[in-house]
Parts: structure tokens; C-alpha cells; sequence
């Protein structure tokens, strides 16, 4: 050996019987690897969680006078004749009908429906504007229920209809749909009014309100206002372009 080599050591014994070399520990890697599945795992179950809807089903609607509107009061001059006049409230009876879609492919249950009076008030007095049904005649409902609003606890009461249709609860998914139509009368007051469609899917559960954009469905009785007709000289429905005041009970359309 020489000067310039590092010193070593040497020990000497009489017999050495085992000797066990102990390498670095590589188990980092494999906890990095972990981390990287966990977190991978953990992401994509975020991600479905925030792209399922919390209310996992959504309701379109068509609001209808069944016989016309009623406007604010006014003189006795006749009216310019539109389909739906933009401050008119139905009168005397409507219909609600509502498609219920779900959002996924997971099966809502439709529990039931409640009928909520949201305000009651003395009918308003203005020009009933005779219009007859306007709801589409060849759409066929599914799901028939009708409430009396004059009643002292109004709700909704089921008919079975001809085809003997079963009542609550009802399925619906993404791609089957139901159609549930409310039709509601008064024939004294005035009345504000919505809709709680209550619904399940797994271990969710909540209520679906049903109104009109945020704001509740209106309905007046025709009492207090003056009935006005589509202008009898025109059969023609197309071509009429005013309503005008009559002293009848009811307008024939057909005259």
C-alpha cells in the first residue's frame, strides 16, 4: 500500500459465521405510483360527480285559458284581435300541461303532486275575451288530475280517463318522458297558484316547482267583466281582427 492510498481497515477473528448486506430502500416508487392512482381515480369520480345535475329531471309547460282572457277593465270599444293578449289573465278555467323529462339515464320516480294557493282575491274586473280552447287538440294527455280552486283546501284530484290510467308515482328517464295535465276552474275569486312535483332517484329525493318562469299561475273568475266576442261578421277565424261586445252569456264562434 501505498502513502498515497486511503487508509482501510481490516479485522481479524477467528471464525465469521453470517454476513448480511442490507441494499437502500426502494419503496418510494411505488408509493408515488399509488398517489398517481388515487389521485387519477379520485379526479374522474369528481368529475362525474359535478356533471350529474342535482335535480336530476326538468319539466317544460303550456298554460291555456280554456274559454279566454281578461283584461283590464275598459270602455266598450272593440279590441284588436291577438291569439294571447300580453296583459290578460285566463279566465274561469285552465289548463296546465307539463312534460317531465329526466336528465340522465338513471330512473326518476315522480311521487306526487301537490297544488300550493299562493293568493285569493277578488276577481278582476275588465273585458273577458272569448276565445275558446286554445290548448292543441292533438295532443292526447297522459295524466289527468283537476282541482276546484273555490274550495276551502284545494288539490288535485286524479281521473283515470278511458284509457284507465294509473295514478302516482311514475318513472321517467332521459329518454321517457310523462305528460301530466292540471286543469283548474274558479268561478268566484282570483287566484295565484303553483305547482310541487315531488321526485326520487337512489338516495336523492326533493320537489320540483312548477310555476310560471318564477312567478305563480294566474286565474280569475269572469265575474265583473264584460264578455267580448270574436267579431261575428268573420267566420273565418284567420281573418278576424277584433273582438267586440256582446250581451250574451257566451260567444258562438260559429256564427
Amino acid at each position: 500500500m501505498s502513502p498515497a492510498d486511503p487508509p482501510r481497515y481490516v479485522v481479524q477473528a477467528d471464525s465469521i459465521d453470517t454476513v448480511t448486506v442490507h441494499q437502500p430502500h426502494r419503496t418510494w416508487p411505488l408509493l408515488l405510483l399509488a398517489l398517481v392512482l388515487f389521485a387519477a381515480v379520485g379526479g374522474i369520480w369528481g368529475w362525474q360527480t359535478l356533471q350529474a345535475p342535482s335535480v336530476p329531471l326538468t319539466a317544460s309547460i303550456s298554460y291555456t285559458p280554456a274559454v279566454g282572457w281578461v283584461v283590464p277593465f275598459r270602455d266598450d270599444s272593440p279590441l284588436p284581435y291577438v291569439a294571447q293578449p300580453s296583459n290578460g289573465i285566463p279566465g274561469r278555467a285552465a289548463s296546465l300541461s307539463i312534460t317531465v323529462h329526466g336528465l340522465t339515464d338513471e330512473a326518476v320516480v315522480l311521487e306526487g303532486i301537490r297544488l300550493e294557493t299562493v293568493a285569493r282575491r277578488a276577481p278582476t274586473p275588465g273585458a273577458f275575451l272569448w276565445s275558446g280552447r286554445l290548448c292543441p287538440c292533438d295532443v292526447v294527455p297522459i295524466r289527468m288530475f283537476a282541482a276546484d280552486l273555490d274550495g276551502l283546501d284545494p288539490t288535485l284530484k286524479f281521473f283515470a280517463g278511458e284509457n284507465n290510467e294509473a295514478d302516482f308515482p311514475y318513472k321517467v328517464t332521459r329518454s321517457a318522458p310523462e305528460k301530466i295535465v292540471v286543469n283548474v276552474a274558479t268561478y268566484s275569486d282570483e287566484f295565484e297558484w303553483r305547482l310541487h312535483l315531488t321526485w326520487s332517484s337512489g338516495t336523492k329525493q326533493g320537489s320540483l316547482v312548477i310555476d310560471d318562469n318564477g312567478r305563480p299561475f294566474r286565474l280569475t273568475a269572469m265575474e265583473g267583466s264584460k264578455i267580448f266576442c270574436p267579431d261575428p261578421k268573420l267566420n273565418d277565424m284567420s281573418k278576424r281582427t277584433q273582438w267586440v261586445r256582446t250581451t250574451k252569456e257566451t260567444c258562438d264562434l260559429n256564427s
